[in-house]
């Protein structure tokens, strides 16, 4: 994992992207900047970057510190509007894919093998067993067919996820874009065209239309079903090997110098196949745990609000008016702990929040928006009208029918 880290801003603002015209004109992001991040950004101090984790009790900000360090032009816009789930969710999101694509190919080279071997015992009689009794006579072929239908059907399942699966994209830290938006004076097509052009840089091709702190947690469960179906075709698969090899009818290969007891010297076992179904039992069981994550993702992210809630559009107001992002940071930080404290002992309005000096460039800006939540939402308009005309009602459209019978709850 080491050797394969690239910075945010590395990939965010590559050669050629509008990006960087964008806020160079501004002043934010400058060609210097840029190639220094460029230079430095195989230059991972891992050490450095444990000790300020252990320091700031935060992954990401603690690569931010450690990256900006090295990279003293590029210290200020560094993680700029974006939030730990925009570095984290979407990194998950591609190792995911890349995981997945290698399972199929794997399986996929599995079921030839079923296959070539289905083919070459398709006229091979055997029993055929029900309740583990004899029953009427199949053919080891086709009984290869069936453990290779079941596996063939799951990796179907993983396939349709693969084809299927959305990136996180850039979507602020509620989901609302609201901090790409203020990098882009308000204007939504930018915001837009940030969030496809991170997410064709990616690799995907989809991604998803609207989103809280994290992406939904139902794409995780639908990657786990798949791969503990898969799990449990293997696990059927391998447990008529074991049944099949106490009787005789099939052997698993067994090497010259293998041992199969250290006390029996003649044994024989199915070693492969049990391995099989002691690592599948994990996949099996491992949906009630995705299940559960899913539900308790409370609201965005279960986020406990404070008083300083509004100051994450502050620190992109000071760092358009040229202060460094990471001391913005800190310095919202304490501020916000501060107001947080402040805040048991009765409300605290945002004027006492922004006395200290170090917000007097933004103090009139801020104030002014105070009185306009509506501003502080981002593209929440935008989005949900989005969500509901493309994604919602083309999906449920086949399923409403003017004359379908209602039911009536009769208690």
């Amino acid at each position: 994992m080491e050797d394969h880290y690239e910075s945010v801003l590395a990939t965010r603002y590559c050669k050629k992207s509008p990006l960087i015209e964008i806020l160079s004109e501004r002043n934010k992001v400058t060609k210097e900047a840029i190639e220094e991040m460029k230079s430095q950004r195989d230059n991972i101090d891992w050490p450095k970057i444990r000790d300020e984790e252990r320091r700031l009790k935060h992954d990401v900000m603690a690569h931010n510190h450690a990256f900006g360090a090295i990279c003293p032009n590029a210290a200020g816009i560094i993680h700029l509007g974006a939030t730990s789930c925009y570095v984290q969710d979407n990194a998950d999101l591609i190792v995911i894919r890349d995981s997945v694509q290698h399972l199929l190919r794997r399986t996929a080279t599995v079921l030839d093998r079923m296959a070539t071997f289905a083919d070459r015992e398709k006229s091979h009689v055997t029993v055929g067993r029900t309740h583990y009794q004899t029953a009427s006579l199949v053919t080891v072929g086709k009984r290869a067919a069936l453990w290779a239908q079941e596996l063939l059907m799951a990796f179907k399942q993983l396939e349709h996820f693969f084809e299927t699966m959305r990136f996180r994209g850039i979507k602020g830290a509620t989901g609302t874009q609201d901090s790409f938006l203020t990098l882009f004076s308000g204007d939504e097509e930018m915001v837009e065209k940030l969030d496809d052009l991170v997410t064709g840089k990616a690799g995907f091709t989809k991604k998803f239309c609207i989103s809280g702190q994290t992406y939904s947690r139902q794409q995780d469960v639908q990657l786990i079903f798949a791969l503990a179906s898969i799990g449990a075709a293997v696990k059927k698969i391998c447990t008529d090997i074991r049944v099949l090899q106490a009787m005789g009818e099939l052997l698993e290969p067994f090497e010259k110098d293998q041992i199969g007891s250290s006390a029996m010297p003649y044994k024989k076992n199915p070693m492969k196949s049990e391995r099989c179904c002691s690592l599948a039992r994990k996949l099996i069981h491992t949906p009630q745990e995705a299940l559960s994550i899913l539900s308790d993702q409370g609201l965005e992210r279960t986020l406990d609000d404070s008083a300083g809630r509004r100051l994450e559009k502050a620190m992109m107001m000071l760092t358009e008016e040229g202060v460094d992002r990471q001391e913005a940071h800190a310095v919202i930080r304490a501020t916000a702990l501060d107001a947080k404290q402040r805040q048991a002992f009765g409300p605290v309005n945002m004027q006492d929040i922004l006395q200290d000096s170090f917000f007097a460039s933004v103090r009139d800006r801020i104030l002014a928006l105070v009185d306009e939540p509506i501003r502080f939402t981002g593209r929440c308009e935008s989005q949900t009208v989005r969500f509901i005309n493309d994604e919602l009602r083309p999906a449920i459209k086949p399923y409403f029918d003017a004359e379908a019978t209602r039911v009536q709850l009769d208690v």
